[in-house]
């Protein structure tokens, strides 16, 4: 076997002719048998998980070929943009990104000019063979991005080529690098944090250069926001001891493991000739020699092949890794990069008798076992984890579930049955559940019960038909769900009325969000969808704003989602209408819209708890009706759990509260 080295810009690439050796695989698709995955124990991971296309893998390179045929099915799209519109309709500061973004300045409209927007990139990051000569398309450093795409995430057993690592995932396509392999760092921190602000779980980089200060910042912010970050080590043969590059060496000498950098094997477990080693950047080692993967598909362009093998380079070690960790992600959500990195270094196969720091300088803690790191995280699943405090309520049966464990239906069954809703209440030491239900035709019957649903009192209130609950302390709150004035009323937990609201325009129906500082949020529409704002005693409002991003009214509830101490909304779930939700600032500013479900349009609440112990609420999407899973969302609309609730049939509806001990 030969390969010849190219070294263009910031990226290196290896390519030679195709060599491969035959391994039984476990897919069907037909070029997935190769010695990388036989020896990183890809095949055995897939026995237990093939991913999921929750985890967003981005991929900081030259560009991939998203529409290529083995890549399409799983490349990510940006579903809060609307394509081709010109207006940046997700507020992120790109418009029309919605296959990822190219970070490279261009002049789109030929005047010999680059404007503040052409500077910035544009939005089509697809790796472009117009222009390139034969010799270039040759070198195959178009190829890059592609290849490394396709050897983490691949559509699996499709029966066309290979598989990735990560049979289901979604790939983003970043660009920081042309065609030719020329570039500069100048805009890779902005790479790097549009990922993470975009939803990425994971970043490869499988690229080396000089580093700055921007990059360490932004490598820093990824970490911060859960997301892990995987680097290719270079090809040059370099003591990164004493000649660091980065991204791989951000973290060298930190104390902290905030990127995983990777060296490259060669099927006899040697170090490969090309890679750079160096115990303070290599932290793990995968195979990056005689690889298969996909390759830019342009027939037109004379590019006809889809698959190319014998890529050699440390950039093809490193989405191994990347691949790898998408798994670990599928299976635990909640995992930030400090219990990933642990899956993966913890897990990794170590040659007996080697001197350990010789072995550290080449190889880092290990080869990678992927096989080793999916067990490590499934070993560690716990049930519902930290959600003892949900009860989930069939009202049309009166059957009730906690996160914990199933209720029998004759416990709650007359208490819960055709109730409104339900909520939580806590004062003096005191705690227990408020729940509202129809007594006639003209009123409703707000009941308040112990822990342990034992009645402690109730109350009649005039109502038409169904009504929302909240409370804060001594306070109940309830709006109605039909069209009226009355926004809402507020009573005593003894039933006194203290005070009520009326708009001038009859609205459809009103929800409820109040604060952990007793602030009311009223959303209805009336008729355009509006958010108010009530302090106490909630006798006038103290401010509003309407909601653009969404057409019907749904839930809604207050969070501090973000971390910075001041709450934020979270609005969405409206029956009839697509499964979006939305986050905006109390003052009304917009932040993002994505789809907490696909084709499901029943509606879901919303409620709000600080799920993964960050200092930052995640938001909980519970569906009315039970075909879909219960879901918990970041602030940036990535999902870090689900699980499904009440596994009998009959239950066709639901609600919930959450309890806070």
């Amino acid at each position: 076997m030969f390969y010849k080295k190219r070294v263009v810009g910031i990226i290196v690439v290896f390519f030679a002719v195709l060599c491969m050796p035959q391994f039984v695989h476990a897919v069907n698709d037909p070029l997935s048998q190769q010695w990388a995955y036989n020896d990183t124990g890809v095949y055995a991971a897939w026995a237990k998980t093939q991913g999921s296309r929750d985890v967003i893998v981005a991929v900081i390179d030259n560009g991939f070929d998203m529409l290529h045929p083995d890549i399409l099915g799983n490349a990510w799209t940006n579903t809060d943009e609307v394509a081709n519109n010109g207006i940046d309709d997700d507020n992120n500061g790109y418009i029309d990104d919605v296959w990822g973004w190219s970070f490279i300045p261009e002049d789109v409209d030929g005047d010999g000019v680059l404007s503040d927007r052409e500077l910035l990139g544009m939005n089509n990051p697809r790796p472009r063979p117009e222009g390139l000569t034969n010799e270039q398309k040759q070198e195959g450093i178009l190829h890059h991005g592609t290849v490394v795409a396709g050897l983490i995430g691949a559509v699996g057993n499709n029966a066309k080529g290979l598989s990735g690592v990560a049979q289901q995932v979604r790939l983003m396509n970043v660009r920081v690098v042309d065609e030719s392999g020329q570039g500069t760092f100048n805009m890779l921190d902005e790479a790097i944090r549009y990922a993470v602000d975009n939803g990425a779980s994971v970043i490869n980089m499988s690229l080396v250069g000089p580093g700055n200060e921007e990059i360490t910042a932004a490598i820093e912010y990824a970490y911060k926001e859960g997301v892990v970050v995987v680097a290719a080590a270079g090809n040059n043969r370099q003591d990164l001891n004493l000649s660091p590059l980065y991204p791989l060496c951000e973290d060298a000498g930190v104390g902290e493991q905030r990127i995983l950098g990777v060296s490259s094997i060669d099927e006899a477990h040697h170090i490969s000739s090309f890679s750079n080693q160096g115990s303070t950047c290599i932290d793990i080692t995968a195979p990056g020699d005689g690889v298969t993967s996909t390759v830019r598909f342009s027939p037109t362009n004379g590019l006809t092949e889809q698959y190319l093998g014998g890529w050699h380079g440390t950039s093809f070690a490193a989405p191994l890794v990347s691949g790898a960790a998408a798994l670990v992600k599928a299976i635990q959500p909640s995992w930030g990069p400090k219990e990933i990195y642990t899956a993966l270094l913890s897990t990794v196969h170590r040659t007996a008798g080697q001197d350990d720091a010789v072995y550290k300088e080449l190889f880092g803690a290990g080869l990678l076992q992927v096989d080793k790191a999916v067990a490590y995280a499934l070993e560690r699943v716990t049930a519902n984890k930290d959600f003892q405090d949900i009860l989930f309520v069939s009202a049309q049966t009166g059957v009730s579930e906690n996160s914990m464990e199933w209720h029998p239906s004759t416990v709650y069954s007359n208490t819960l049955q055709n109730i409104d809703d339900v909520t939580m209440y806590a004062f003096d030491g005191q705690s227990g559940y408020l729940t509202v239900q129809k007594k006639n035709n003209a009123e409703r019957l707000i009941t308040r019960y112990t822990e342990d649903w034992e009645s402690v009192g109730s109350f009649a209130v005039s109502a038409v038909g169904p009504l929302h609950i909240a409370s804060f302390e001594n306070t109940i709150f309830v709006s109605p769900e039909y069209s009226d004035t009355l926004l809402f009323s507020a009573y005593s937990l003894s039933g006194s009325l203290l005070t009520e609201y009326h708009v001038t325009h009859e609205h459809s129906g009103a929800s409820l969000g109040v604060s952990e500082s007793g602030v009311l949020y009223t959303y209805s529409a009336q008729p355009s969808l509006t958010v108010q704002r009530f302090d106490a005693p909630f006798t006038q409002e103290t401010s509003h704003f309407t909601v653009q991003s969404l057409s019907k009214r749904g839930s809604i509830a207050v969070a501090d989602i973000d971390g910075d101490h001041i709450e934020e909304l979270a609005l969405g779930g409206a029956v009839g209408d697509r499964p979006l939700m939305s986050y905006y600032e109390q003052d009304g500013t917009y932040r993002r819209t994505f789809i907490a479900y696909d084709s499901y349009v029943h509606g879901f609440s919303i409620h709000s708890v600080d799920y993964d112990r960050d200092g930052r609420d995640d938001i909980v999407t519970i569906p009315y009706a039970n075909t879909q899973p219960v879901r918990i969302w970041t602030n940036k609309s990535k999902k870090i759990a689900e699980w499904q609730t009440f596994s009998s049939s009959r239950i066709v509806d639901q609600i919930a509260t959450v309890r806070f001990f």
